[in-house]
């Protein structure tokens, strides 16, 4: 594996978010309502960004994130 924890947890997030299309944001608050909340919010924007400012969120961050919307893209596989 190449490139830092946080690079590869940031190559999971921009695939995840491909795969959920433009509207990643509103389907992330209907699978977990944390990110419904302001906290939640931010930390969404914080991850978004760190695709081009990584220091702008840290690798536990951008794992819980991503582990909710691999969750969501898991879902649908098994509804298929």
């Amino acid at each position: 594996m190449e490139g830092t924890i946080k690079e590869r947890l940031l190559k999971r997030f921009t695939g995840a978010r491909e795969k959920l299309g433009p509207n990643w944001k509103k389907r992330v608050k209907e699978a977990n309502p944390f990110y419904a909340t302001d906290i939640g919010h931010v930390r969404m924007g914080n991850v978004a960004g760190a695709v081009t400012r990584p220091r702008s969120a840290g690798p536990d961050t951008i794992e819980q994130l991503v582990i909710t919307m691999e969750g969501i893209l898991k879902e649908e596989l098994a509804e298929v």
